[in-house]
């Protein structure tokens, strides 16, 4: 057991009568932990509501090829054409090209491609009206920097 006469130079013990002792725990940083945590919480949760889900599948040598094939170009203006018919910049008018296109053959195939230097949130766009519309099957061609 302690001796009495070094029971108060140690910090942990605090004396309130002869007969009790308590221990003084300092909870401020665990305030600071978790004030932090809340903080990051609340940064990262914005980002994980605006998503887009994709469900990328594994190519196979096997598989079927499909007949329709639809090509989307992007250019670097953001100026969008479909099977080299040019269909505009807005949101509208790619909206309803993609539908009207949904509506005639509902099992095409989007291959999308995109210029060099297109912004990101341009591809975005076309991959998320593409959904709106109804379309499954989007490719995205890319191309392998060791040959090239």
């Amino acid at each position: 057991m302690i001796k009495k006469k070094y029971r108060n130079s140690f910090f942990l013990y605090g004396k309130r009568d002869d007969q009790s002792l308590y221990l003084n725990i300092n909870t401020t940083p665990l305030i600071d932990v978790l004030l932090v945590l809340i903080i990051m919480i609340i940064i990262t949760m914005p980002i994980q509501l605006n998503s887009l889900d994709l469900n990328l599948s594994q190519g196979q040598e096997g598989s079927k090829i499909r007949d329709t094939i639809v090509s989307i170009n992007i250019k670097k203006d953001d100026t969008v054409f479909l099977n080299g018919k040019e269909i505009g910049k807005s949101r509208d008018d790619i909206r309803r090209a993609l539908e009207r296109l949904y509506i005639d053959s509902p099992e095409a195939f989007l291959r999308l491609k995109v210029d060099a230097n297109t912004k990101y949130s341009s591809i975005v766009r076309i991959l998320s009206e593409a959904v709106r519309a109804g379309f499954k099957s989007v490719d995205l061609p890319s191309t392998n920097r060791e040959s090239s």
